[in-house]
């Protein structure tokens, strides 16, 4: 978490900046899962011992999961350049749905046999926080004006 302190310290805290940052994120994060597929099932459903065909579904799956993040984080980057009040509506329906998926994770950690990895739902969830943060902070001035 200090790390990711350390990233966001010098970054101006604005719709822009913070789409750009959950883009770029979700963009690693779904190249990531497209190209380690295989292993995340796995690994991640190990204690299921699923056999050659559950592992072909679940890398289908996977790479369906990665191209969905990677028409979001497209999403996300051409909202960037939109005015103020605009763009930080479309922050905070990425945060929703970040804090979605991070609730997602939490559950599946406490209630199911497949582990998502921890430092992913923290990175998840600290830009959740600071999306919430920056969307209304951009809402507040934009009816201030």
């Amino acid at each position: 978490m200090y790390l990711f302190h350390i990233v966001l310290e010098g970054i101006q805290m604005n719709t822009k900046n913070i789409l750009t940052l959950i883009a770029v994120v979700m963009g690693l994060q779904s190249v990531g899962i497209f190209v380690g597929r295989e292993a995340i099932v796995t690994d991640a459903f190990a204690p299921m011992n699923p056999d050659a065909t559950g592992i072909k579904i679940g890398m289908m799956m996977h790479e369906v999961i990665a191209v969905f993040g990677l028409t979001i984080t497209s999403i996300l980057l051409a909202a960037r350049n939109l005015p103020s009040a605009a763009g930080s509506r479309v922050l905070m329906g990425a945060s929703v749905g970040l804090a979605l998926t991070v609730a997602h994770g939490v559950w599946n950690v406490f209630t199911t046999l497949v582990k998502p990895p921890l430092p992913l739902l923290l990175i998840m969830g600290a830009l959740t926080v600071v999306g919430f943060i920056t969307a209304s902070k951009a809402a507040n001035q934009d009816s201030a004006q």
